[in-house]
């Protein structure tokens, strides 16, 4: 009764039922809608809602005829069955589900399938791992094929996956150095930007040295020398798109003095002033416990030289903040941390002396922001 309401053609009755199903109670319940999703009398709306059903009920029992449904099923089936699997599938379902990514179908079901291949992959915990199982299976799957898989490769950033990827754009056909190039993109660390830079110094496609520059700029939050990096970039492109994708990046990771004068050179161009305006409104914001007076310089700039209402508005709210700290501690300076073996307790730490405590004494005094201190904002 409940599965014919939940495949029924009322919108609000279907969510009542499907929430019912999702709770019922009883050791008769899994094994009722185990058989209504293998289908017997069931019609193929009955046998869907009882594949939502099982997933919601995270019913690990129903991982066979998931994988039945979603290699034989109707296309609404094979739908149902490969979200059901991105919910209870476990790794040992991944080489099926890889091998149905690859195959002739929808684009719905192709992102469904290859959205059950990341969370099954998700699910092991273990970047290297992920790495390993990826890499088998793409290595069973046919070349033409292979650029489908690979975006999952992204999930790991292990150095094998990497490796193979970064083989994949130096040495593969036109499909695949597109899908390693957008892979490099989503990467979770910053293995692929000497390749990304490479790229768009090479005589490549408008269309691949696009995907290189919006890796660049994706991937810079784990570079070291970020200013260095947006430096070499804007020396590659000429474009005012590409430098407002590059100012975006420097408004989005930039904290320094050093990355508001780089932004701060795009200011000549009037295309470019208020996307480098508030990049450097971004990049002040940040900048602003550590090194007020250029903050507040920054913002004043562009308070008066960015003709562009919302831009000018978010400066003067970062100022207006500024002037309400004033008077508060927001710069804390630490050294340390100090050990003493035979320090036990409170009063033995107390009488110590530790290195800002002794005349003469070299110390370093790392500059903290109060808020890492007090959980202030």
């Amino acid at each position: 009764m409940l599965l014919d309401v939940a495949s029924g053609d009322s919108a609000e009755l279907r969510g009542v039922a499907a929430a019912s199903l999702r709770n019922l109670q009883g050791d008769a319940i899994d094994p009722a809608l185990i058989q209504a999703a293998s289908g017997g009398d069931a019609n193929a709306k009955v046998q869907v809602a009882a594949v939502e059903a099982l997933a919601g009920r995270k019913t690990g029992a129903a991982i066979p005829i998931m994988v039945k449904l979603a290699s034989e099923g109707t296309p609404d089936l094979r739908l149902a069955a490969a979200k059901g699997l991105s919910v209870i599938g476990t790794p040992a379902e991944l080489p099926v589900l890889c091998r149905l990514a690859v195959g002739p179908h929808q684009s719905a079901e192709r992102s469904a399938l290859l959205d059950a291949c990341r969370r099954v992959l998700q699910r092991t915990e273990d970047p290297i791992q992920m790495g390993q199982l990826m890499l088998r299976e793409i290595g069973k799957t046919p070349a033409g094929s292979q650029a489908v898989l690979i975006e999952l490769l992204a999930l790991s950033g292990s150095d094998d996956a990497y490796e193979w990827v970064r083989s994949a754009v130096k040495e593969g056909d036109a499909e695949l150095r597109r899908a390693g190039l957008a892979t490099m993109k989503a990467w979770p660390n910053a293995a692929p930007i000497d390749e990304l830079v490479a790229v768009l110094k090479a005589p490549r496609s408008e269309e691949e040295q696009s995907t290189a520059l919006e890796g660049c700029v994706a991937i810079a939050q784990y570079v070291e020398d970020a200013p260095k990096l947006f430096q070499e970039i804007l020396d590659r492109v000429d474009k005012d798109a590409d430098r407002k994708l590059v100012l975006a990046g420097m408004g989005k990771v930039g904290k320094t003095a050093a990355m508001i004068r780089l932004a701060d050179e795009q200011f000549d161009n009037p295309a470019l002033r208020p996307t480098a305006g508030l990049a450097m409104v971004h990049i002040s914001n940040r900048l602003r416990r550590s090194d007020e007076g250029t903050a507040i310089a920054t913002l004043q700039k562009v308070i008066d030289q960015v003709d562009h209402a919302d831009v000018r508005q978010r400066a003067l709210n970062v100022v207006k903040e500024i002037e309400k700290q004033e008077g508060w501690i927001t710069t804390w300076k630490l050294a340390g941390p100090y050990e003493h073996k035979d320090a036990n307790n409170g009063d033995q730490i107390h009488a110590l002396k530790f290195g800002p405590e002794v005349e003469g004494e070299s110390v370093v005094w790392i500059d903290v922001p109060s808020s890492a201190v007090d959980g202030s904002n």
